[in-house]
């Protein structure tokens, strides 16, 4: 998996591209630039930085003439921004063909196919949540097709998490309002949906052992 940002240290100035923040030292410096603006692919110019970096390394060392191209694209995404992942996948480097689904479409059919079995897979509608870095979107489906009229969208993701969990750290413990990067992992790694809200609460408020 490729960090899909490019960073620049407030310290020595350097330019960190994709995977290669994990040569940075001290975090806490970086400054952060990423090609999707509230949720969208707009900045076609560092998207390709980042492709360049991945793409071009030994593990992906193939003829793009041979393969597709399989991309995740946000659900409302404008047609005048469609073309953009057109355009790069085609005419940039060359990929076979294309094609373009959202996440939501993606988790839905393989959660089917690892549970053949499932209600899920036995049930002609299912509702997928999504919640990206900028949105929260609820996807309903009915006999495998999403149902557009019905889906909703919350302006709430991940980056609102992020922050809000900084500003609980920083208000109780020490200050971490600068340390997004830290934070970040630490929100991915440690936190969780709770299946049972209730109880959740109610095992922080035990004493610790």
């Amino acid at each position: 998996m490729v960090p899909n940002f490019v960073a620049r240290s407030k310290t020595d100035r350097r330019i960190y591209l994709g995977d290669q923040i994990e040569d940075c030292v001290d975090k806490s410096t970086l400054l952060f630039k990423r090609p999707f603006d509230h949720g969208y692919l707009t900045n076609w110019e560092l998207q390709k930085d980042i492709w360049d970096r991945f793409l071009g390394t030994d593990a992906f060392s193939i003829n793009f003439s041979d393969v597709g191209l399989v991309v995740t694209e946000p659900l409302m995404n404008p047609e005048e921004l469609q073309g953009g992942y057109s355009e790069v996948a085609f005419e940039e480097f060359g990929f076979n063909s294309l094609y373009m689904a959202s996440s939501s479409f993606f988790s839905y059919y393989a959660e089917k196919q690892r549970q053949p079995s499932s209600l899920l897979a036995r049930s002609p509608a299912a509702v997928v949540v999504d919640a990206g870095y900028s949105f929260t979107h609820v996807v309903p489906f009915l006999h495998d097709c999403k149902m557009n009229v019905a889906l909703k969208r919350l302006n709430v993701g991940g980056k609102v998490m992020t922050n809000f969990f900084k500003e609980i750290v920083s208000f109780q413990h020490w200050d971490m309002m600068q340390e997004t990067f830290l934070m970040n992992q630490i929100k991915e790694q440690l936190c969780y949906v709770a299946r049972d809200f209730a109880a959740e609460m109610a095992l922080t408020k035990l004493p610790a052992s």
